[in-house]
């Protein structure tokens, strides 16, 4: 009977854990303009004002999942067929993609900056890492292809997540003419495993296996679907992998493994001292450099290693 109600308590305190992780995994707290804009305030790269001062356009397609996904296209000074596409982080918006965004203006560049499902001024619910997120991206590069032409050059530039997400549509539809990921993880499973532990100090068995459980239940997608280390594989277009040395969030060895994994094309940018989604942060003319040296060799068909 003892035994019986033991099993029982500890069965409970499962389900209620299992709730729990997956619920905050799938809603984690998203963060105001103005939190936003604090932490990115502190980058030499933002300059939200120059943002604010462009003539933009209000855009918003429609996810293949019903969902609106709301943006901003942004032409470049004079005509031009070339259109970077950003991809921002989990928990942030667009805005956080603006530090990235001048470097191609002043290059002649057309810029479309867009919120994923569940952030910024997109609908949706609940966030999937990748998993149904490619397919809006999807659906943004189509529209771009619609507005120009179907050999339009496009560049996706993806920070975090937000780069996951590129490497996940790259390995799926492989759109776009270029692929820029800054700090992606490479293997879900295998980044909330390493989230679980820092952060709550939880072995992944069991505690990973229920979390799985309870997010198939609630959301329809396996956490071990969303692996860029496989898509990598499947991607024939260049792919620039930036990472900080000093990342703790996402390790550094995540871009390395998929850097050694991707065939082809690509070429790896680490910055030492550089934490999570600093490598801009750090040296701002070093990092433009390098992601312009990347872009000249991939849209001339120039050989990258």
């Amino acid at each position: 009977m003892i035994i019986s109600c033991i099993l029982s308590i500890i069965l409970l305190l499962l389900v209620v854990y299992g709730f729990w992780s997956s619920y905050r995994i799938l809603n984690l707290p998203l963060k105001t303009k103005e939190m936003i804009m604090e932490w990115e305030n502190q980058n030499p790269a933002f300059d939200y004002k120059w943002f604010e001062s462009l003539e933009k356009e209000k855009i918003t397609v429609t996810s293949p999942f019903g969902y609106k996904l709301a943006g901003f296209f942004i032409p470049a000074k004079q005509k031009t067929d070339k259109t970077i596409i950003f991809c921002h982080g989990i928990t942030v918006s667009h805005v956080s993609s603006v530090k990235y965004a001048k470097m191609f203006y002043e290059r002649g560049w057309n810029l479309l900056l867009y919120d994923h499902r569940r952030h910024g001024l997109s609908g949706g619910k609940m966030t999937t890492y990748g998993f149904f997120e490619k397919h809006d991206l999807k659906t943004v590069v189509d529209y771009i292809k619609k507005r120009f032409s179907h050999d339009a050059v496009i560049g996706i530039h993806g920070e975090s997540m937000g780069a996951a997400i590129a490497l996940q549509y790259a390995g799926m539809d492989d759109g776009a003419s270029f692929y820029i990921v800054d700090c992606p993880y490479s293997n879900l499973w295998e980044q909330l495993s390493l989230r679980i532990s820092e952060d709550y100090h939880l072995s992944g068995f069991p505690f990973m296996y229920i979390t799985g459980l309870f997010i198939r239940i609630i959301s329809k997608f396996r956490i071990s679907d969303v692996n860029p280390l496989k898509d990598v594989e499947k991607i024939n277009n260049p792919v620039l992998f930036i990472h900080g040395g000093a990342d703790v969030y996402v390790p550094t060895y995540m871009s390395r493994q998929m850097y050694e994994r991707k065939k082809g094309s690509k070429a790896l940018y680490l910055v030492p001292e550089a934490g999570h989604a600093r490598s801009i942060h750090m040296n701002p003319e070093e990092y433009e450099k390098k992601v312009f040296e990347f872009v000249e060799k991939a849209l001339n068909n120039n050989t990258l290693s």
